[in-house]
Order: C-alpha cells, then structure tokens, then sequence
C-alpha cells in the first residue's frame, strides 16, 4: 500500500481513510477532495509567516514510492491544470528515500509503500498524517508445458517468495498444487 505522509503543524493524527478504487469512477473525485485537503494543510503551513504575495503561487513538493507514480503524476497534473495558483510536483526515488526526504523537510509529503515507524514519526515535530492512497497486487507467472491453469493453496505463496520452493515438482509442494 502506498500512503501519503504529510508534515503536520499540530498534533499527531493518524486518520482511517476509506479509499476508493484508483480506477473506479469516484476515483478522481474523491482523490481531488482529498488534494484539497492536501492544499489546505499546506497553504496553512505556507502562510505562516508569508507575505499575501507569496501566497498566491503554492508550490507542494513531494518525494517517494515510484509504484504509485503513474497515477500520482495523473492526478497532479490534473489538478494542477484545474487550481490555478497551485503546483504540485512529485519525484520517484523509492520509499525509503521519500521517507528521509520528509524527516529531512526537504518535501512537503512523501510516499512509501511500508508505513512509517514510530521511531521515524518521533522525529518529526507536531508528528505527521497518514493517509493510504492506493494499493497493489503481485501476480505470479508461470510457463509449465501442458498446465493452463493453476491453482496455488495460500500457504504455496511465502514458501515461494523466501525460496524453500524453488521447482514447481518440489516434494513439498506438488501434492498441495492442483492443475
């Protein structure tokens, strides 16, 4: 799951956020009210201390996860061609990366695929917000001769991924693996 993590000027929140689809038709629109929020929590953050000059050009920067980042890009440039007065930029240099970009306030949010610790929301001042954005799946391929289709118990998946299961013929798999 790739989140959103936003500087925040007050208290530590951490709200649960019901998000739709990022493909489904409310999408977009429920992405734009959650961008305005976004604009607003920094447009607060901006304007301390800020001229009303200064406030009318917003400039958000943000950092992170490079799997959300086609649909970021989408999103930010659709909403940057529609709020004037607001540009949202976003980089893709990996979750990790996005995460010390935010506690070094070197961006205004950031993006990771894991969650924050408490040990990394510590370190920012007046903690942070967490909000999920999207979600991904991983699928496994497959090219055995003969067999269209096949059916892997749950229990198959980890031993695959940490490699106990190297063969698909592995003792230990084949009788729990239906073709």
């Amino acid at each position: 799951m790739a989140s959103l993590r936003l500087l925040r000027r007050h208290r530590r929140v951490t709200p649960l956020v019901d998000t739709p689809s990022a493909y489904s038709p409310h999408a977009v629109t429920h992405m734009r009210d959650l961008l305005v929020g976004l604009v607003l929590v920094v447009l607060g953050v901006c304007s301390l201390g800020s001229s009303p000059a200064q406030a009318q050009q917003v400039r958000i920067t943000g950092a992170g996860a490079s799997f959300p980042f086609p649909l970021y890009s989408a999103w930010f440039r659709k909403y940057n061609r529609i709020t004037p007065g607001v540009r949202i930029s976003y980089q893709s240099i990996g979750s990790g990366a996005g995460v010390r970009a935010l506690l070094a306030r070197t961006v205004d949010f950031g993006a990771s695929d894991a969650a924050m610790t408490d040990a990394e929301i510590a370190q920012v001042d007046n903690g942070v917000v967490i909000l999920p954005m999207t979600a991904g799946e991983i699928v496994l391929a497959y090219n055995l001769p003969g067999i269209e289709v096949l059916r892997l118990p749950r229990e198959i998946y980890p031993l695959l991924f940490t490699g106990d299961i190297t063969r698909w013929n592995d003792p230990a798999s084949s009788p729990r693996i239906q073709t």
